[in-house]
């Protein structure tokens, strides 16, 4: 079981390469949260994963053309959900 301080980490990783994050390592962040006590959802809706982090909600589309990386707006509107939880300290 991951600990919330390598949640913390593996989120100011994926900040630090916002370019190149891929959908699983975002779902899996989420899922980890579920296991630490967080209540958290997903629902698919068509190439979009919407996601709910107690009471925050965050969309991510995974069609992107072209390239297994999700768009830095997405990654950008997760980071944003994450720091509203307390869990990222950045911009």
């Amino acid at each position: 079981m991951a600990s919330l301080e390598r949640v913390k980490e593996d989120i100011a990783k994926l900040a630090q390469r916002r370019n190149a994050v891929e959908f699983s390592e975002i779902k899996r962040i989420v899922e980890q949260l579920g296991k630490l006590g967080y209540s958290v959802a997903q629902r698919r809706a068509n190439e979009t994963y919407l996601f709910r982090v107690s009471d925050h909600r965050f969309g991510v589309c995974t069609h992107n053309r072209g390239d297994k990386h999700v768009k830095a707006c997405y990654v950008k509107e997760f980071l944003e959900t994450m720091g509203n939880l307390g869990l990222f300290d950045g911009e």
